[in-house]
């Protein structure tokens, strides 16, 4: 089963999230919680204030730790890609691309892909 690891903000994972659920396809929704951590800017705070209780399956410290196990260090992350040996798919709009793929909810021609 698919493995998709975003923060458990509505930011870069979120489309891929819709895409699968849209889609019916299983997957395993990874969250790392980063809304604890102190902000560095007014504007942010402000922000992550907006967020409530969001369920998280790892802390930001988790994150932080486990960050180098990551292609490029950075999130989203989907895993258990079947056409890649599960080996960790990295960058958002590669991910969007390949769940609209798999969920049929991509172009059935290059005119309505690139639309």
């Amino acid at each position: 089963m698919l493995t998709l690891k975003y923060f458990s903000l509505k930011a870069r994972g979120e489309v891929s999230r819709l895409i699968l659920t849209a889609g019916g396809v299983p997957f395993n929704n990874v969250k790392y919680d980063f809304t604890k951590r102190p902000p560095n800017h007014p504007k942010i705070a402000e922000k992550v204030a907006e967020y409530k209780e969001s369920p998280a399956d790892f802390t930001g410290r988790q994150w932080l730790e486990n960050k180098s196990n990551y292609p490029f260090g950075a999130l989203p992350v989907l895993e258990n890609v079947p056409e890649i040996d599960g080996a960790p798919f990295p960058q958002s709009r590669a991910i969007i691309r390949y769940c609209a793929r798999i969920a049929k909810l991509e172009g059935s021609d290059e005119a309505t892909r690139i639309r």
